[in-house]
């Protein structure tokens, strides 16, 4: 994931692929926020500009392996 801070541009890569591209702060974005699922149980989501990454699961056994994280 990439996040120009200047204009809180986000474009997403999966395997070489761009599968998401978003605006942060936009209405877009807000909305969807809100109507997400973590809305509640994570204080400030979608908001801080650092922090934790979050790692979801949806209620079955899940593993995770090699996650790497570059600053680009």
């Amino acid at each position: 994931m990439e996040i120009m801070p200047s204009c809180h541009h986000v474009q997403h890569y999966l395997n070489g692929v761009k599968i998401l591209e978003f605006n942060r702060g936009d209405k877009v974005y807000t909305e969807a926020v809100a109507l997400s699922k973590f809305n509640k149980a994570v204080p400030a989501f979608g908001s801080p500009e650092k922090g934790h990454i979050l790692l979801q699961e949806h209620g079955a056994e899940v593993s995770f392996k090699n996650i790497k994280i570059k600053a680009l």
